[in-house]
């Protein structure tokens, strides 16, 4: 089994820092997302060995009550876990109790916008200097992902101090 470490600094890192890169990508998008939301898969599979079922279960449990308090605590947490969620099933079920509802064609790609122009127009929304993908969270409200996931790698790094320890 891969280490957490190795997990975060091989393949979640690279990933994520190709996508800001080439932050229009949508593949980079959903496989930065997919990748940096099981980060925390791999941090409980380190924590929680599993030999047993009744290990898987506990194990398992573990992930769905981390991942759940994080979304809560996080909005980056909250938009990576549903864009990633969302490029897996194509919808987060209706009958789920995250961001039911939410699609992959909740995205849309805007230009950056410089800092000195204070109105939305079209697609480009005040303040982003990033640009790229953003999700639309709310009505009228928008989260950029290139920010979401650049803003949630430390914050994963300090919940999860076994991510920069190998």
């Amino acid at each position: 089994m891969l280490t957490a470490a190795y997990y975060y600094n091989h393949i979640v890192r690279p990933t994520v820092d190709e996508f800001c890169c080439n932050n229009s990508d949508v593949r980079l998008a959903m496989l930065a997302c997919m990748a940096t939301l099981h980060v925390v898969d791999h941090v409980v599979q380190n924590r929680m060995p599993v030999t047993t079922k009744k290990e898987a279960e506990l194990a398992d449990a573990e992930v769905i009550r981390i991942t759940n308090d994080l979304a809560e605590r996080c909005i980056f947490f909250a938009a990576v876990r549903a864009y990633g969620t969302a490029s897996k099933h194509g919808r987060i079920g209706l009958q789920r109790r995250f961001k039911p509802g939410f699609h992959t064609g909740s995205a849309y790609y805007a230009p950056p916008l410089p800092e000195e122009i204070l109105v939305r127009t079209n697609v480009r929304f005040l303040h982003d200097n990033a640009g790229g993908i953003h999700l639309r969270w709310s009505e009228g409200g928008y989260i950029n992902l290139t920010q979401s996931l650049s803003s949630l790698l430390p914050i994963l790094e300090t919940e999860f101090p076994e991510l920069i320890t190998a």
